[in-house]
């Protein structure tokens, strides 16, 4: 099985690495921080 690397757990991040995984790769996603989602994570108003 083939690997994919993905920098940053956004939301791009993550939908990268579930189409890698429907693809057939196994995928692996860095986030620097504790938390993943990007700016998807908090609302400022």
């Amino acid at each position: 099985m083939k690997k994919v690397i993905i920098i940053g757990g956004g939301i791009s991040g993550l939908s990268a690495g579930i189409y890698a995984q429907k693809a057939g790769f196994q995928s692996i996603i860095y986030e620097k921080h504790h938390i993943s989602g990007g700016e998807c994570t908090e609302w400022d108003r």
